[in-house]
């Protein structure tokens, strides 16, 4: 993929760390990144002596370690042609994660998507909304393959942005099943037209179709041969309909741009995404926002 070159994946000593190794590795490959940067932050709390003498004497040497995660990677893809680093730092893993991929000017973040019992995910939920450049939440379990991937559009310039990308996608598997998904809904006030709720849901549909095709064509996205999907949503909130239509067709991967019009966007998501990714349990999401955004926004906050 043209934009991402640098890519980070963050580790934290877990159950996961295989996983998440694994897959972002072997995404990292299929993304043509040139290279991963592989990071634990050890999370330290200054004011508690005795838990930072347990947490060094975890580690006999800080190169030792690294060492240990650089094997454990060439173990998982011994051909890797990726150029792979490892670091560890002490500290807050999300100050140390943000700072370092600022530092590093990374493109792509992979981080471990946890259910309840593994652990809070506050890392994560927090790196989903601040993080200057695109992440993937990886669940336990993910795929290693690229059958199918699901794409949410709201006919955005923010979709945009990740339709085009995933013709990436297209030209490295040519047979790979795109979905574009449009979840629509009927305006609370339509029953002041005279019509039924399903004459009007109908009238919506029509409406949904006729856009995205003018979508596909200011955007130039006809190579992509999409198959397109317009599912009625009863809730303003498409979440659990995007969910769901993946599980059903088998995807490996949903791809959605992060939501809205301005630079906001890229520190508050929208609803949607933020929702999505508290309900996906088992397929990775790939938020994908334009890189930087989120750090101009910080910086002009940071001034007034």
């Amino acid at each position: 993929m043209k934009d991402i070159k640098k890519v980070l994946i963050a580790l934290d000593r877990s159950e996961m760390d295989n996983m998440l190794l694994s897959y972002g590795l072997f995404l990292a490959e299929v993304l043509e990144a040139e290279s991963v940067d592989l990071l634990h932050v050890v999370q330290e709390e200054v004011h508690e002596l005795d838990v930072l003498e347990e947490l060094d004497a975890s580690f006999e040497s800080d190169e030792e370690f690294k060492n240990e995660i650089m094997h454990k990677a060439y173990e998982l893809r011994p051909d890797t042609p990726l150029n792979l680093s490892a670091h560890l730092f002490r500290g807050n893993p999300f100050n140390e994660i943000l700072s370092f991929t600022k530092m590093n000017d990374i493109d792509l973040i992979f981080v471990g998507k946890k259910d309840e019992r593994q652990g809070t995910g506050i890392v994560a939920h927090r790196l989903s909304r601040k993080a200057p450049c695109s992440v993937i939440f990886v669940p336990p379990r993910p795929e290693l393959q690229m059958d199918a991937i699901l794409m949410p559009t709201d006919f955005s310039d923010y979709s945009a942005m990740a339709f085009r990308e995933a013709m990436f996608f297209r030209d490295k598997f040519p047979n790979i099943h795109l979905l574009a998904l449009h979840v629509y809904h009927v305006p609370i006030g339509y029953y002041s037209t005279g019509k039924s709720y399903e004459e009007f849901a109908e009238i919506m549909k029509r409406n949904a179709e006729n856009e995205f095709k003018q979508f596909v064509k200011k955007n130039k996205l006809e190579k992509l041969k999409l198959e397109s999907i317009f599912i009625l949503g009863e809730e303003y909130n498409p979440a659990d309909k995007i969910h769901d239509l993946a599980i059903r067709e088998n995807c490996n991967l949903i791809l959605i741009g992060a939501r809205g019009h301005t630079m906001v966007s890229s520190i508050v998501l929208g609803s949607t995404t933020e929702k999505l990714l508290r309900i996906t349990k088992k397929i990775p999401v790939f938020v994908m926002k334009r890189k930087g955004e989120t750090l101009k926004l910080l910086d002009i906050l940071m001034n007034i």
